[in-house]
Order: structure tokens, then sequence, then C-alpha cells
């Protein structure tokens, strides 16, 4: 949780979907979005291609699931 907005996930067939829904704009979503998605990137996760959706009350992006642990 960031300034009390929750990064929400929901489980889809092979990836995850965050989103966090707010009040502060589209350049908070861009930049929110593109920080999450790094993180993800840098510990080895895949961002579904085309996934990063943003706009000025919403970011979204999904995760895809690694099949072998």
């Amino acid at each position: 949780m960031e300034n009390e907005r929750q990064l929400i996930q929901r489980k889809r067939n092979d990836s995850v979907l965050f989103k966090q829904r707010h009040d502060l704009g589209i350049v908070w979503s861009v930049h929110q979005c593109e920080m999450y998605a790094e993180m993800f990137r840098l510990i080895g996760e895949s961002i579904e291609p085309n996934s990063i959706k943003y706009s000025k009350s919403f970011f979204s992006f999904e995760v895809i699931q690694q099949t072998s642990l």
C-alpha cells in the first residue's frame, strides 16, 4: 500500500493483473505504472506485452506467471 492506495492483484489464466485506482492524475499513473513494472522486471519477471495501461484515475499491467519454480 502506498499513500493509502492499494495495488490490487487479480489472477488470470497465465498472468496476474496488477492495478491501482486513484485521483492523482495521468502523471501519477505513468510514473507509478512504469516504476512497478520495472521492479518486476528487475527481479526477473516478464510483463505481458501491451498490457501496460493508464489514465488519470488508474494504471494496470500484467505479469506473466512463471510455470516452473
